[in-house]
């Protein structure tokens, strides 16, 4: 009975290395070799197509039992490398516990932590030189791998807002489309070189909310808004946030401010555009 048991798992394994030289793909020799527990044999048959033209899945495919080869024969480097390059390729890409070792998902884990605070850190990079579409994109990246990750959802929505201002901005300097219809009063328009622009000739200052100045916050709140024919402030919207209470103060404050409306042409008419508030404590 004792010799029995001991013959069985050589004949399993012998088996399954025959599916493996009788499969179509060298991917589904790798594969098939693996779950034959012929590991480097599986690293010899995978690795020279790591690099080759694979479909999508089949790439995936191949750098996982890399990775996991590399950890059954104790290669930590080469199976950390296979699974960054494996993030790189699906970043969505999640392991199934029930049929891997502690030891893989351990390697696994270590290999998503260090891929996301790498791209973190190339997004804070990319926002500080204000690329603000490729910080956008790499914090994005991060967030596919960790979607818990504060900071990188911070940083996400100051690439968004700024990007958003640039926008707000360059509509304002748009040139614009027609002449006027002979009625236009309910027309507004983007600033452009034929547009007296409208000056501000009364102000109030918003209140500084006591919520944030006991926790010290300042900043700059932009709004985009329309000055009126009359000169009212209507359509008044954050831009650029710094917390809700100050832009509820700003917002507060803005729409009672008064203006010498735009003219076009001599005529008084609305215009698009953009005002910042400033919150600074004073020393």
């Amino acid at each position: 009975m004792r010799f029995s048991f001991l013959v069985v798992p050589v004949l399993l394994i012998g088996s399954f290395a025959s599916i493996a030289r009788t499969a179509q793909s060298p991917l589904e020799q790798g594969i098939a070799l693996y779950w034959s527990g012929h590991y480097k044999e599986t690293i010899a048959t995978l690795a020279p197509h790591r690099s080759a033209e694979l479909r999508h899945d089949e790439k995936v495919e191949c750098l996982k039992y890399l990775a996991f080869s590399h950890v059954a024969v104790g290669g930590e480097d080469e199976a950390h490398d296979a699974f960054v390059e494996l993030l790189q390729t699906d970043p969505a890409t999640e392991l199934d516990a029930s049929q891997l070792s502690p030891k893989i998902l351990r390697q696994f884990g270590r290999a998503r932590a260090q891929l996301v605070q790498e791209l973190f850190e190339q997004g804070k990079s990319s926002y500080a030189s204000e690329d603000y579409q490729q910080s956008l994109a790499t914090m994005d990246r991060a967030l596919t791998l960790d979607g818990g990750f504060v900071l990188a959802k911070e940083y996400r929505e100051l690439a968004a807002q700024q990007l958003t201002l640039l926008e707000k901005a360059a509509a304002l300097e748009a040139p614009a489309v027609q002449a006027p219809p002979p009625d236009d009063g309910d027309r507004v328009y983007h600033l452009t070189s034929q547009i007296e622009p409208p000056v501000l000739v009364s102000k109030v200052n918003p209140d500084y909310p006591l919520s944030a100045r006991s926790k010290r916050r300042e900043g700059s709140v932009v709004i985009a808004a329309v000055v009126g024919v009359d000169g009212s402030v209507r359509a008044a919207k954050i831009v650029r946030s710094v917390s809700p209470d100050i832009d509820r103060a700003a917002l507060e404050a803005v729409r009672v401010w008064r203006y010498r409306p735009a003219t076009r042409e001599g005529r008084s008419v609305a215009v698009h555009t953009v005002i910042q508030v400033d919150f600074k404590l004073e020393l």
